[in-house]
């Protein structure tokens, strides 16, 4: 039983870790990948169902970074992932892309809708941030000329 728990504390790091991980690069890389923010839209926020889920995100590529987190998972896991490791992960990938990330959860039911539906509202909402305005293609969305 000793071992037992001893490993499945590790587990519990090293995923821990390997969430954080992968947030920092995706967030470092987007950042890196999205220069100056020339011509982007720059905001953009989505609601997003996915069956009994119901998720609304809203993001800013302010450069100033920042994640608003409203979600209570029902369960703690989805089936070997703790749910607590969303939060992890949307706040490293928030502070390394230098976003403003809010996401709230209107309802939900199940643990893996929720989940889902997260990732692919945050996914909707940065590419209609990151779509470029054709009227505004030379200019920085930003009133100080800077990002």
């Amino acid at each position: 039983l000793h071992l037992s728990i001893r490993r499945q504390r590790q587990m519990c790091i090293r995923d821990s870790h390997t969430v954080e991980d992968v947030g920092i690069c995706l967030g470092e890389t987007l950042n890196r990948c999205v220069g100056n923010k020339k011509g982007i839209q720059r905001y953009a926020s989505v609601l997003l169902p996915m069956d009994d889920a119901l998720i609304q995100v809203a993001v800013d590529f302010s450069g100033r970074p920042y994640l608003f987190w409203d979600v209570n998972f029902p369960t703690s896991k989805v089936g070997n992932f703790d749910t607590e490791l969303f939060s992890e992960f949307f706040r490293s990938f928030t502070m390394n892309a230098c976003i403003n990330l809010h996401i709230k959860l209107i309802h939900g039911i199940n643990s893996h809708h929720i989940g889902e539906a997260i990732f692919k509202g945050v996914a909707q909402s940065l590419k209609n941030a990151l779509s470029i305005d054709p009227r505004k293609s030379k200019i920085i969305p930003s009133t100080k000329g800077s990002l």
